[in-house]
Order: C-alpha cells, then sequence, then structure tokens
C-alpha cells in the first residue's frame, strides 16, 4: 500500500486516464504492526477514491478475495483490491457471490446500522454477535452500492461505518456525502484511523488505541444502543 503511494502520477495517467484493464493487488492495506509509520497502508482508500475509473475492492476473508481475483482477470476498468498483513479467519457471509458495487447484509437489526468495508468485519462479526442491529459488509468502496444505502437511511436511524484507512476522503467520507445528498436527517459516526502518523506496536495494540478490536467496538455499539433507548 505505501508503495503504491510513490507511483500515484503512473496510476491517474498510465491507467485511469485511459481507462485500461489494470489489476493493482494492494498487499499490506491498514495496520502492519512492527514496521512502523512508513509502511502502514491507510492512505489507499482515500486517494483511489479520487481517481476516475478507478474500483477499490476491500475483501473481508481469503475466501472474498479469492473470488475477486477471480473477475479481476475479467475487469474492463482499473480494478484494486486491498488486503492485510496476516491472516483472517473465514466469515460465514449469506449471498456469498461478489458482484461489483454490490453489498451484503449479514445481519437483519433494528435502528442502529453497522457499515464496514474489509478485513475489520472480522472483530465487527465478535463484537455484535449479542445485539439486535444490522450489519452490512461493502465488499466496494467504490463504487458504493447506493440502492444499499437508501435501503439503510430508510430504516435506521444512527449508521456507524468502519474501514481500515484514514477517515479523511475515505469509505465513511464517501458514505456521509451520499447521505447528504439525500437528506439523510439521522447520525452517521465514521470510524477510521485518525489524522497523524502512528508508529512501532503490534497489529493488536494498534488496534486497540484506536478502538479498532471487537471488546472496543463492542463497548460502542452497546453505548450507542444505550442511548437510542434512552
Amino acid at each position: 500500500s505505501t508503495f503504491l503511494q510513490r507511483a500515484y502520477d503512473q496510476v491517474i495517467h498510465d491507467v485511469a486516464l485511459q481507462n485500461l484493464p489494470v489489476v493493482f493487488l494492494i498487499d499490506r492495506a491498514g495496520f502492519v504492526g512492527s514496521d512502523g509509520a512508513t509502511h502502514h497502508g491507510f492512505f489507499d482508500i482515500s486517494f483511489l477514491n479520487a481517481i476516475p475509473n478507478m474500483i477499490v475492492a476491500c475483501p473481508a476473508d481469503g475466501s472474498e478475495l479469492e473470488e475477486m481475483l477471480a473477475f479481476a482477470v475479467k475487469t474492463t476498468s482499473p480494478l484494486a483490491i486491498r488486503y492485510p498483513k496476516g491472516n483472517v479467519v473465514p466469515l460465514k457471509m449469506s449471498n456469498s457471490n461478489v458482484e461489483i458495487g454490490k453489498a451484503k447484509r449479514l445481519k437483519r437489526g433494528q435502528n442502529l446500522a453497522i457499515i464496514s468495508t474489509g478485513s475489520i468485519a472480522q472483530n465487527i462479526q465478535k463484537a455484535i454477535a449479542h445485539f439486535d442491529v444490522s450489519w452490512y459488509h461493502f465488499p466496494f468502496a467504490k463504487p458504493l452500492d447506493e440502492n444499499t444505502l437508501d435501503e439503510i437511511f430508510q430504516s435506521h436511524e444512527y449508521v456507524v461505518t468502519y474501514e481500515q484507512g484514514i477517515k479523511n476522503g475515505g469509505f465513511g467520507a464517501a458514505v456521509l456525502n451520499n447521505a447528504n445528498e439525500n437528506n439523510y436527517l439521522g447520525k452517521i459516526d465514521i470510524q477510521g484511523f485518525p489524522d497523524e502518523f502512528l508508529g512501532h506496536a503490534s497489529i493488536e495494540e494498534l488496534e486497540f488505541s484506536i478502538g479498532f478490536d471487537a471488546v472496543s467496538i463492542e463497548n460502542k455499539i452497546e453505548k450507542i444502543i444505550r442511548e437510542l433507548n434512552t
């Protein structure tokens, strides 16, 4: 992810401007642990979102990554697939087939909707197991599934987005922009990486430091539910 930053001009002028079917496999997206600030890969969603013709994919697990690789060879537009350093466990997801620009509803609940993209789904699945909340996984940060967003906005009064990338210009910001365009009156809480460089630590320690571990997510959701019920 960090090495792709050095090729930003080439991505725009040599690929996206000509709408060429180039596939970018972006390893080490998100936290990388002890490699430190120079190797954490959390700017790519934001800088790729800004490029016309670019598709930005964020698989939740290895199975979804395999599906994305299968259709990547047939793509007719630039396609970036970002995935983290380390291992993730397979998730049990309904409607497992990947379709470009289509989200997946993994849990149906009331009032509160969790919207996530990428492998943060691993921690969210653990965190919300005992809560009556909705959960939607967006395999694509771009293009957004606007039909599913419309469904979410019509049926939930509170939305929390999660992404393993910086908040500025990222997935949550795109969701917020869509909500504004559609006059959504509920609350949107964007959870992403802070506007700062983060240093050396284990991935688990870094996740805890920004509230991305399963326990922190669980505590946050519990607090929001209490607020909604008062």
